[in-house]
């Protein structure tokens, strides 16, 4: 049975739109399109809200396209965006590494693994594969954007930043990239600016229960009462209409 793509999945690689029509994955998968997800962290929130490949169906219909063709490394870089989505980042890893293998040159499939190699905790391993993504294609905000998570995890909040910044000229609108930068910023005690980032993220997405939450934190920092007065989770999901990510959204999506 044919899997419903969402309209967001089609360009979900940000490396310009899929030729193909958004019917099946298994379709999209042999049409030679670049579809990479960009986040892997299990409490992503996902840059312009990526389809929730999830189920095991759409799992089980990659795989039965990969037997099939097992030499495509589009198939395995969508089996690996649908695993790291759903958490399952040593499977991801695998097949990251084997769209690779048949691919060296794929900047998405570096910007996946690398994005697995953080959800595992090889935090330096993930800045190498974003590193190398770079190279191959310097104008691909998630990447700068999973290597800014990359270093901010490893408490780097200085580089974090600097990718966060080209992240953010990259790809302006990308509102987990500004809510990134003002979670670096706050762990570097800059709270002001951390608003400024956490406002601007709200501005771009006013359903971001998450950034309304960062910014009560850092008002409460500040000392002063801004206007979430320190949200709590709850209230900010009640807020938006939208649950926070598990323990926050605290340096999740790209």
């Amino acid at each position: 049975m044919a899997i419903p793509v969402p309209s967001a999945f089609a360009g979900a690689s940000r490396v310009g739109r899929c030729a193909c029509a958004p019917i099946a994955l298994v379709a999209i998968a042999l049409c030679g399109c670049s579809i990479t997800l960009g986040s892997l962290s299990s409490s992503s929130t996902e840059r312009e809200e990526p389809p929730q490949l999830t189920s095991s169906s759409n799992i089980a219909s990659l795989t039965e396209t990969i037997k099939s063709n097992p030499n495509n490394p589009q198939a395995y870089n969508m089996r690996g965006s649908v695993y790291g989505e759903t958490g399952r980042n040593d499977l991801a890893l695998v097949d990251f590494s084997e769209s690779l293998r048949y691919d060296p040159d794929s900047a998405d499939a570096y910007t996946g693994r690398g994005n697995a190699y953080r959800g595992l905790k090889l935090f330096d391993q993930a800045v190498a594969d974003h590193t190398e993504a770079i190279r191959l294609k310097p104008d691909l905000a998630f990447a700068f954007a999973g290597r800014g998570l990359a270093y901010e995890a490893k408490g780097d909040h200085d580089r974090a930043i600097e990718d966060f910044n080209e992240a953010i000229r990259l790809k302006p609108d990308n509102y987990n990239a500004f809510n990134n930068r003002g979670l670096a910023y706050e762990a570097k005690g800059d709270h002001e600016r951390a608003i400024d980032d956490y406002n601007e993220a709200i501005r771009l997405r006013p359903e971001y229960a998450d950034a309304f939450h960062n910014r009560g934190v850092a008002y409460d920092h500040t000392g002063v009462l801004g206007p979430d007065m320190a949200v709590p989770a709850a209230r900010a999901a009640r807020v938006t209409g939208h649950p926070l990510q598990p323990n926050g959204c605290r340096g999740c999506g790209t």
